[in-house]
């Protein structure tokens, strides 16, 4: 008699069988995981006319530096008081706010190229006739009228140039835009009183006519954007 096996009959699974190729499918993983890490996109490159009013804009905060610190200084050599050359640059801190405001009306109004330009171009020739007459010794009437005639001009050129920030860069551009026109501010207000000061001790009228070269620099530069900036 033989021996019986008791132990349970072992079934095939239901299904069909994988094939020796075939792999089996892997554990689940968290979904992060299989996906590939973002790749961070690269900056745009900056808009021709943006680096162009970058570099007017501290070519000419330069020249303007450098001339209104040799102004009062010119004042006192010329024979007149420590007040006259104070009072005067009071004037033209006042006429800056008091004016930028009121010129910046016209340049939203659709003549801000036109605006950039002029200013620009009376900026150089008031500049430039202040350094011819610092050739002799000019009276103060004439320095006077000179020198705020340039800060008109220069406060109407710096009120529409603001402006011109948003024809020249997008919505999510413009942080990086005021931030390239601030580091022009700064770096004209570190440099220019030095640099004023060393034309200052060649002659007098030296720092006067590189402000004038600045002026007229900048409205070529104005000139050559080819973004429209004048709103409709």
């Amino acid at each position: 008699m033989g021996i019986v096996d008791a132990s349970p009959i072992r079934r095939p699974p239901r299904g069909p069988v994988p094939a020796h190729d075939e792999q089996l499918p892997a554990a689940d993983t968290p979904r992060d995981l299989k996906r590939p890490a973002p790749s961070a996109d690269p900056p745009a490159p900056v808009h021709r006319d943006l680096r162009i009013l970058w570099w007017v804009n501290a070519v000419d905060g330069l020249g303007s530096q450098a001339s209104g610190l040799v102004l009062p200084l010119l004042l006192l050599e010329l024979g007149h008081g420590p007040g006259t050359a104070g009072s005067l640059a009071g004037v033209a801190a006042l006429t800056g706010v008091v004016l930028g405001p009121l010129l910046a009306i016209p340049a939203d109004r659709g003549r801000r190229r036109r605006l950039m330009t002029g200013a620009a171009a009376l900026a150089a020739l008031a500049t430039g006739a202040l350094a011819l007459v610092c050739l002799g010794r000019p009276a103060l009437w004439v320095v006077v009228s000179l020198a705020m005639a340039e800060r008109l001009c220069a406060v109407a050129y710096e009120a529409a140039s603001r402006g011109a920030l948003v024809h020249l860069a997008g919505v999510e551009e413009l942080p990086r835009a005021a931030a390239g026109m601030q580091v022009g501010d700064q770096v004209s207000l570190i440099a220019g009183p030095a640099l004023g000061g060393a034309l200052f001790q060649l002659a007098r009228p030296v720092p006067f006519l590189a402000d004038a070269l600045t002026y007229a620099a900048a409205a070529l530069g104005v000139r050559a954007l080819r973004t429209p900036l004048d709103s409709p």
